[in-house]
């Protein structure tokens, strides 16, 4: 049995060699057209920056362009409606040690209500109190 590329007999393809990778030059046809010169004189007044575009004015106030959505959520908040209100004072009086987000879980289920609004209420009607030492807890602000 005998291989048609051995180490002794190669066959006609260099390995190393990239003249397989060049790409064939395009043939002056019917398909083709030559840029003309205004097409040239774009192509060197654009390399040469000329005709490069400015870039965008610089924002007077670079925190109004984030635009965070919770800023614009608190601008827009609503008073929390009365059952929310009697919920949230239940849940604390039934389990003081609750922390914020079991807080806004349980309250969010309860009542059947979104939980970004929720939050909003609960950011809104609630304070976190240390007590002594690092314990913290939810009270009802003022």
């Amino acid at each position: 049995m005998r291989c048609a590329d051995t180490p002794d007999q190669h066959s006609g393809i260099d390995p190393f060699s990239t003249e397989y990778w060049k790409t064939a030059k395009p043939t002056k046809g019917a398909g083709s057209v030559a840029p003309t010169a205004s097409k040239k004189e774009a192509a060197e007044n654009s390399a040469a920056g000329t005709l490069a575009m400015a870039p965008p004015p610089a924002p007077s106030d670079a925190f109004a362009v984030l635009g965070s959505s919770s800023a614009q959520r608190t601008k827009n908040q609503t008073p929390p409606p009365d059952d929310v209100v009697d919920m949230v004072r239940q849940t604390l009086a039934q389990y003081p040690k609750l922390s914020r987000v079991g807080l806004i879980e349980l309250v969010a289920s309860e009542t059947k209500r979104p939980r970004i609004h929720v939050k909003d209420w609960v950011d809104a009607l609630v304070d976190r109190v240390s007590t002594t030492g690092k314990k913290k807890i939810l009270v009802l602000k003022e």
